[in-house]
């Protein structure tokens, strides 16, 4: 099974659902999936590094420079030898606009997988967004889930939530997942519990974890309150740091400082604490710094739809205090014996002071007798890795979808498993191998042994055809068209009026019903002449993301079609840069053998959108590598002045020919260019490539006082990863070199 999903990055630098993210992708793969992460822009050595050793292809989008965040989501990803997807996987309305976009315009067949962590705020995500109000947010959240295939609900609030908000969902089609708690990156961590804990001191570091911004939301003020309290209660030779994470370091110093100067008047400022800032960094070393220091973690939240952050806590075996209000609270009530949730899950009951006096009195007693409190953290995370694993969660994500992983081959290696032979996956199958054939008009239908089966029992639709292609045109929201629309191609496909129905709709306003209807003619009559006829109409439509809609479909079910590939060929010349863009890799992944294709994506190497130009040279360097002009054209792209595009050309000229004395040639040039982010690129790509060689190294060590800070940052990190055992690889891996 090939499994896609898209995040903004895989470093878990916030924890959260970066963390989240980067466990489940190694679940994945641990399940048997072949895995594919896109994130936002360039990730770094030591990020493909770690995905590769988990199993995980890592695919960048570009961040192109002018265009904002939204310039990679847009992006269309080419994986490595043109692999198609089972499963999209969008993180709510982070990535899940991307992941929708993906499956409507580049891969059709795919199931689109929906994972929720947020109603109407943001705290999982480390901070707040203020663009919108909370409602909006929230309906926003919905509406992602309700195009989805598959919803995973995070926890059992969020998914409460959903049940109700959205009843209309099939059974199996909306389902809570509980993140494991058997992750870590610090084997020592799991090795040492019970027995270690950080030495003790007279100081006691507390950490709250959460989203700063919204400090009610996160329940600061009871923290520091909570503080005041147990400070009366500790010897008088105790003090207390309560450490406030900064997600945004840098970025809004007088805001901290204001926070700092508050959660003291919380407190009625008591002589024996005080309150500093610190800012996230990745998972792994967060984990190993807390774990040597932190005597306990705090999550007062008074509103917290799960709290990833306190999972991390528990994951690192660190004495966690948490809400009742939070949906880890009630995950840990749920698994936890009474006793070990007493002890973890605090009342939040708005009285500001019952909360000072709960939660100072349970903090009290766990800095009073620290033996214990690590006894017990170690005891509530064994028991939490035995109940909720990352390979059960991974489970549910595979389930969306009836494809398998080849037998015997290992994930990640060979070539893209097919399809299982299911009721479904068959049908879907079967008509793309008869598309290689012309379409007929005189064809018959598809036989009904080949067709969904002609009613639902229990489904709010009912079990009568005609009502519900009245809905399906009559429903005032083009969602509930398309929702109706589908559920009566899916049920009634040999119903006489069904394929007209389908076909008046591939002329709605609505671009989701539009797509709708033709994804239902590609998928349910791919036989019939007029289905063709439709999708060939909407290729081009004057609305340019019509057209997109419509190429990905055409190319998916008509490929054998005589005038499928002149069409997909003539939309590369499309005034509409995005049409380019998803043209390149479907003619590539169902025509590679033929010469026009070839030529087409190296003449697209230079168009003038750069989206379209890194589509190309990704194309070029996946599909065709040993096409004798490949590598030429692959060296002159590396002094294009355009950044991205000149990285993407560095790193795939590694990638593809380490051996290649030009390809070195080329590369080791490069790291004396006057661009910084050009020698970033290039040692990233020797490093990555050519670690054997002696130039290599004298590159990267010279890199070391580079006058770039990235430059400096990346050689010390390729020789920690790279150069392990040498004394330059020691001391950057100590964090000691310069």
């Amino acid at each position: 099974m090939r499994v896609l999903v898209m995040t903004t990055g895989w470093a878990p630098d916030f924890g959260g659902v970066s963390a989240f993210n980067r466990q489940l992708c190694a679940a994945l793969s641990a399940a048997g999936a072949q895995v594919f992460c896109a994130a936002l822009g360039e990730q770094g050595q030591w990020v493909w590094d770690d995905a590769q050793a988990l199993g995980v292809t890592l695919v960048e989008l570009p961040r192109v420079s002018g265009a904002g965040d939204e310039a990679g989501p847009r992006h269309v990803p080419v994986l490595p030898g043109g692999v198609v997807p089972d499963i999209v996987v969008g993180h709510g309305r982070i990535t899940g606009p991307s992941a929708l976009r993906l499956k409507r315009t580049a891969y059709p067949a795919a199931r689109l997988v929906q994972l929720v962590h947020m109603a109407s705020n943001a705290s999982e995500w480390g901070g707040t967004e203020e663009a919108a109000p909370e409602e909006e947010h929230a309906r926003f959240e919905l509406e992602l889930a309700s195009q989805a295939d598959h919803v995973l609900a995070v926890g059992t609030r969020l998914a409460d939530w959903l049940l109700k908000e959205l009843p209309a969902r099939k059974p199996g089609e909306l389902v809570r997942l509980d993140p494991g708690f058997d992750g870590t990156d610090a084997p020592e961590v799991s090795a040492a519990l019970p027995e270690w804990m950080p030495l003790e001191s007279h100081v006691s570091r507390v950490l709250l974890v959460g989203s700063l911004e919204d400090w009610q939301t996160t329940g600061t003020d009871i923290a520091a309150r909570a503080l005041a309290y147990a400070l009366d209660r500790l010897p008088s030779s105790r003090y207390v740091d309560l450490v406030l994470y900064d997600p945004h370091p840098g970025e809004s110093e007088d805001e901290n400082e204001r926070l700092r100067e508050q959660a003291l008047e919380w407190a009625s400022r008591p002589e024996r604490m005080q309150v500093s800032m610190d800012h996230f960094v990745t998972e792994g070393a967060w984990l190993r710094r807390e774990r040597e220091s932190a005597d306990l973690v705090l999550m007062p939240s008074r509103a917290e739809v799960f709290g990833l952050p306190g999972l991390d806590a528990v994951t690192a075996g660190v004495p966690l205090l948490v809400s009742d209000r939070s949906g880890l609270g009630t995950l840990l009530r749920e698994v936890l014996p009474t006793q070990d949730a007493d002890r973890t899950v605090v009342p939040v009951t708005g009285c500001e002071e019952t909360d000072a006096e709960a939660w100072g009195r349970r903090i009290a007693e766990v800095l009073e007798d620290r033996e214990a409190a690590f006894g017990h953290a170690a005891r509530v995370r064994g028991t939490c890795a035995a109940e909720r694993t990352w390979a059960a969660a991974a489970a549910l994500v595979l389930a969306a979808s009836p494809a398998t992983v080849a037998a015997g081959a290992p994930a990640g290696e060979g070539p893209p498993a097919e399809p299982a032979m299911t009721e479904t996956a068959g049908r879907c199958a079967a008509r793309t191998r008869r598309n290689d054939e012309h379409v007929d008009p005189a064809v018959p239908p598809v036989d009904p042994a080949d067709s969904e089966p002609a009613h639902v029992d229990g489904s709010r639709f009912g079990d009568d055809p005609d009502h519900v292609r009245g809905l399906a045109t009559t429903a005032q929201k083009p969602a509930d068209r398309a929702e109706f629309l589908e559920h009566l191609a899916d049920t009634w496909p040999d119903h006489p009026e069904t394929l007209d129905a389908v076909q008046a709709a591939a002329t709605d306003p609505s671009h989701e019903v539009r797509f709708t209807a033709l994804r239902a003619l590609g998928r349910h009559w791919p036989d019939r002449h007029e289905s063709l006829t439709a999708i060939q109409g909407a290729v081009t439509d004057p609305d340019a993301e019509v057209r997109e809609l419509a190429l990905p479909l055409l190319a998916e079910y008509w490929s054998g079609h005589p005038e499928t590939l002149p069409t997909v060929h003539e939309a590369v010349t499309d005034p509409d840069g995005e049409t380019r863009v998803v043209c390149l890799p479907l003619l590539a992944r169902y025509w590679p053998d033929r010469s026009e294709v070839l030529a087409t994506v190296r003449a697209a190497t230079m168009d003038p959108n750069p989206y379209v130009r890194l589509t190309a040279l990704e194309t070029l360097g996946e599909c065709w590598p040993d096409h004798p002009e490949t590598l030429a054209i692959i060296q002159t792209a590396t002094t294009t002045p355009d950044s991205f595009v000149r990285r993407t050309a560095l790193w795939t000229l590694g990638k593809h020919w380490p051996d290649r004395p030009e390809a070195v040639a080329t590369l080791q040039a490069t790291t004396n260019h006057p661009n910084g982010e050009a020698r970033e690129a290039s040692l990233w790509a020797l490093a990555q490539y050519r670690p054997d060689r002696p130039e290599t190294l004298a590159a990267v060590l010279a890199a070391r006082t580079d006058p770039d800070p990235d430059v400096r940052r990346t050689a010390r990190r390729m020789l920690a990863r790279r150069w392990p055992d040498s004394p330059e690889g020691l001391a950057a891996a100590a964090g000691s070199d310069g």
